[in-house]
């Protein structure tokens, strides 16, 4: 077991180790360990760690950068620059991605699916996603034209979270369907010996019927009198079976061709969608002027 003595607190290591050890951070990662206390937070707003993000990104040349007077410390630099850039690329853009209030070119919005901008109508269509009106409202949106649009990326996370829902109510009817089995496993022989009799007598009727309706097509062909050749068919004893969940409406070939079909949600609202923004999409950007 290690003693007191065998522990080094953080705060006992020399200033110079610390700067060394914090300089092989990234620039979020220096910011997380700043948040860690006061003294710490300090320590990790030196200039002798941001200057050299800044020169290593060429950034100390840019003078015409709003973050780059020479009152403003490295740290204040880095951040008033990195606020101008787009956050894939990190090249310099005007454009704000709406619904994330993030700088965002327009390459990487079209090049990237995490920035495709659906409805809720169209993530049903396209994603299969269904997702309640209570869950949307709490999910990060903006509205265009009339439309309300979501991150497809936002969407997709939403659903992986309810998916564990989902599962436990899948395991649930499972365990239900093998508590089932089981009882029809523990049913006496007899009931499986009569079930088994029906399904034969069954079988026997339907032959019977298929060998009348072979005889009714050939006596139809030679032309003889059908009520001569044709025996009593009987009755199909379908008492034990399952009636229809539903029933199948007899419709002509021409009624079938010329019904319209009913167009869905997603149909409709994509119509009025290319009407007011074209074929190539909705797009979150918008010019940032200040």
């Amino acid at each position: 077991m290690e003693t007191n003595e065998d522990v080094v607190a953080i705060m006992d290591v020399p200033e110079f180790l610390m700067i060394e050890i914090l300089s092989y951070l990234s620039a979020a990662d220096l910011v997380r360990f700043g948040t860690t206390c006061k003294s710490l937070q300090l320590l990790a707003q030196l200039d002798e760690l941001w200057k050299p993000l800044v020169v290593r990104n060429n950034w100390a040349e840019l003078g015409a950068a709003p973050g780059e007077q020479q009152d403003l410390s490295w740290m204040s630099r880095y951040s008033a620059e990195m606020s101008i850039r787009c956050l894939d690329c990190f090249r310099r853009t005007k454009y704000v991605f709406q619904p994330l209030n993030r700088r965002l070119c327009a390459e990487c919005e079209r090049s990237s699916y995490t920035y495709r901008l659906v409805t809720a109508e169209q993530a049903a269509e396209e994603l299969d996603l269904r997702i309640s009106p209570v869950q949307l409202a709490s999910t990060r949106s903006i509205e265009k034209g009339g439309f309300t649009f979501f991150l497809q990326s936002d969407l997709l996370k939403l659903t992986k979270r309810c998916h564990g829902t989902s599962k436990a109510a899948v395991a649930e009817s499972s365990d239900e369907e093998e508590v089932e089995e089981e009882v029809e496993h523990s049913l006496p022989a007899r009931n499986k010996a009569s079930s088994s009799s029906k399904q034969a007598a069954l079988k026997e009727q339907r032959k019977q019927n298929k060998k009348a309706t072979k005889l009714l097509q050939r006596a139809k062909r030679q032309g003889l009198d059908t009520s001569l050749v044709l025996p009593s068919r009987v009755a199909l004893d379908t008492s034990s079976k399952r009636p229809p969940v539903f029933a199948k409406k007899n419709r002509s070939k021409s009624e079938c061709v010329n019904a319209p079909r009913q167009q869905s949600p997603w149909e409709k609202q994509r119509e009025l969608l290319e009407a007011e923004f074209g074929q190539f999409g909705i797009s979150g950007l918008v010019l940032k002027t200040t």
